[in-house]
């Protein structure tokens, strides 16, 4: 068991793309203080993110072929995928995010949108663009763009992983009629209506190795061992 594990590990890292997380600047008070565009440099978030395409690509092909012909794609998967990486983190709603970049010119190189209007204007996607591009991506880049940092935390020695422990919290529904959403409610407190995110996390730093999202109303006994036996795997 022991072999099979070591030999998942290292055909896992080795997957992963090479890239520099280098120590960062810019610390204050313990923190670290970066701009959305510092932060997808410091962790060279295009190399990560074609990477997690790809492996996502690999155990989901696309449905239909592509043809020849047709008009050339003006904002690529890459771009969606940090761009919905920097809303998450930044804590932004579609239209605030949409925003943000059509106005921070040096963001949205960041992210890869690079073509220019016909009046020099950098070229950045509509609202109602963006959500169906980033809801055609699904959660498979997203999980290998998460397990690519955790990767290279460990080649790092971030993360031993020696010391593993999980710890959940409840992540309210967007909406009342989501299908896959429950209901759970803690003494004294108010009821959740969503999802429960499971995480393991390294003891020694932290910082989690994986992540798994349930229902609200699944315990952490009923997954716990699965997710640590990934992140076993993983480390």
């Amino acid at each position: 068991m022991k072999c099979i594990t070591f030999g998942l590990q290292k055909i896992l890292l080795n997957s992963m793309p090479e890239v520099d997380l280098a120590p960062l600047s810019g610390r204050e008070t313990g923190k670290l203080r970066l701009s959305p565009e510092q932060l997808l440099a410091a962790i060279q978030a295009q190399a990560l993110a074609k990477w997690a395409l790809a492996m996502a690509q690999r155990l989901r092909p696309p449905a239909l072929s592509c043809g020849p012909g047709g008009k050339p794609q003006t904002y690529h998967d890459p771009s969606i995928l940090l761009m919905a990486l920097v809303q998450t983190v930044w804590r932004k709603s579609y239209e605030q995010i949409v925003d943000y970049v059509a106005t921070h010119a040096e963001l949205a190189v960041a992210l890869g949108f690079t073509q220019r209007t016909l009046a020099g204007q950098l070229r950045t996607i509509s609202k109602g663009h963006y959500w169906e591009r980033r809801a055609a991506l699904g959660l498979l880049p997203f999980l290998f763009f998460f397990l690519g940092l955790v990767g290279q935390l460990i080649r790092l020695g971030v993360i031993t992983g020696k010391a593993l422990i999980v710890d959940s919290t409840l992540l309210a529904a967007w909406y009342h009629a989501d299908p896959g959403a429950s209901w759970q409610k803690y003494a004294k407190k108010k009821a959740v209506f969503g999802y429960k995110v499971h995480a393991v996390l390294c003891q020694q730093s932290n910082l989690p190795v994986f992540v798994l999202v349930t229902p609200a109303h699944v315990h952490d006994s009923l997954v716990g061992w699965f997710i640590v036996l990934v992140a076993a795997v993983l480390r």
